[in-house]
Parts: structure tokens; C-alpha cells; sequence
């Protein structure tokens, strides 16, 4: 996985940005490697 510097303290923006940028990371390594079919399937109903 290719995560973003870690960022513990700093400015609200700088750390909101490293929040977004770790979870958009984990995301695409969460899904890669799906199939179409495996990626749009619902794995529960609201």
C-alpha cells in the first residue's frame, strides 16, 4: 500500500488533507485487484 506521510500534529487543514489522503489510499488498495461484477455488488441493503 502506498500510504501518505503519517501526520500527528500540525495545522487543522494539513492534517484534515493527510486524513483524506490515508482513506482515499486504503480504499483503493481495499478494492483492488475486484472484478466489475464484484465491485458493484451490494453487500448490504440500507
Amino acid at each position: 500500500m502506498n500510504n501518505p506521510t503519517r501526520i500527528t500534529s500540525g495545522p487543522e487543514r494539513q492534517i484534515l488533507e493527510y486524513m483524506l489522503d490515508h482513506a482515499r489510499a486504503e480504499l483503493i488498495d481495499t478494492v483492488r485487484g475486484l472484478s466489475e461484477t464484484e465491485a458493484r455488488r451490494v453487500s448490504s441493503r440500507p
